[in-house]
């Protein structure tokens, strides 16, 4: 996946609170106490508050230590927010085209290090039917009908929705769209993914074993 993000000049007081704040999100998340992180990430209470609240400049190996301590990745604890938007102009966005399907899928937007997420768009032409797809366990999938008919065909169960109609459901099984009618569907399709998603060839089987 193409992962999309603004380009941004951060200062050493923007990296510094950023760090402080993600440090406390993530920790109340967790539901740890100041002192239990402290002890977890081997430094004193005292030092983790001031980095909880920016007034400390912690050392890589403190920042490593306080990642793993959080069971969080680098990149999330030290991630900093962009003021600026990031905007994706009209037919600018990475896009696939199916080789069976002929479905258009755009990818708006992904995983940007504090979510595991992927926004996309997808043009169904008539008659269209997409190829079967699981995204592996711990998946959810919503997706908006922004124009046409389609029929959400699961493993488990099929949904026929229309131009307005919004689904939510669980992705760890194969599904695919299907139009319906005559006009193209426009959707809207959000996956959200488990903080310890791996893609389902990775994913441990039902028995416990790895393909």
């Amino acid at each position: 996946m193409t992962e999309l993000s603004p380009k941004q000049d951060v200062t050493g007081d923007q990296l510094r609170y950023a760090v402080g704040a993600n440090s406390r999100r993530i920790r109340l998340a967790r539901g740890l106490s100041l002192r239990e992180l402290a002890e977890r990430a081997n430094i004193s209470a005292a030092q983790l508050s001031q980095i909880e609240r920016g007034q400390a400049n912690p050392t890589l190996e403190v920042l490593v230590r306080l990642a793993e301590a959080l069971g969080t990745g680098f990149d999330s604890l030290t991630h900093v927010t962009s003021e600026r938007p990031l905007v994706v102009r009209a037919g600018s966005a990475p896009k696939w085209i199916g080789p069976v399907d002929n479905s258009i899928i755009s990818e708006l937007f992904s995983s940007n290090g504090l979510t595991r997420f992927d926004i996309r768009h997808a043009l169904l032409p008539v008659g269209c039917v997409t190829s079967d797809t699981s995204h592996g366990w711990g998946t959810l999938e919503y997706a908006v009908v922004m124009a046409g008919e389609v029929e959400v065909r699961h493993d488990r169960w099929s949904e026929r929705l229309r131009s307005g109609d919004a689904i939510q459901f669980v992705a760890d099984a194969n599904h695919a769209y299907a139009t319906v009618g005559d006009e193209d569907t426009q959707l809207l399709v959000v996956i959200a993914f488990p903080e310890n998603w791996l893609p389902p060839e990775q994913q441990p089987q039902r028995d416990g074993s790895v393909p």
